[in-house]
């Protein structure tokens, strides 16, 4: 596989769950995919003083920031999101191929800065709420 810019790693942002349509996030500078699986401690007596472990539970977290774009479908659905505690189905691509995760996620997080010398900027965090499904193609619902 060849390496790619940074540039095709994209949030999106659903209007409804499922959604109908996925807005690219005006604005974004940097996004983050973090993908952890808990680990279940098997150690016993016989691991010759090592621990051993099998995965456990898996979670998901994708991360943002970028420049405030007041007006942007997306941002906006975003601010409404957190504001309202609801899930809306998000997607993340990770190339241009449309390799990435799409499903329920809900904003746990989101940052607003204003500096005297600089634009105004945003970040968050969206948590997976459930199993997000595996995209090999981007959706046909990317507006």
């Amino acid at each position: 596989m060849a390496k790619e810019k940074g540039t095709n790693v994209k949030v999106y942002v659903g209007d409804a769950n499922p959604a109908t349509v996925l807005n690219a996030l005006s604005g974004e500078k940097e996004s983050n995919f973090t993908g952890d699986a808990g680990q279940i401690d098997t150690s016993d007596k016989t691991n010759s003083g090592w621990r051993t472990y099998i995965p456990g539970l898996k979670d998901g977290t994708i991360t943002f920031s970028g420049q405030c774009d007041w007006g942007d479908t997306a941002f906006e659905t975003l601010r409404t999101q957190w504001n309202a505690q609801t899930t809306l189905e998000h997607y993340i691509r990770l190339n241009v191929a449309g390799d990435g995760y799409r499903g329920p996620m809900a904003v746990t997080q989101m940052t607003i800065t204003g500096a005297a010398e600089d634009v105004a900027t945003y970040s968050g965090t969206l948590v997976m709420v459930s199993a997000p499904t595996e995209t090999t193609a981007v959706p046909a619902e990317v507006a």
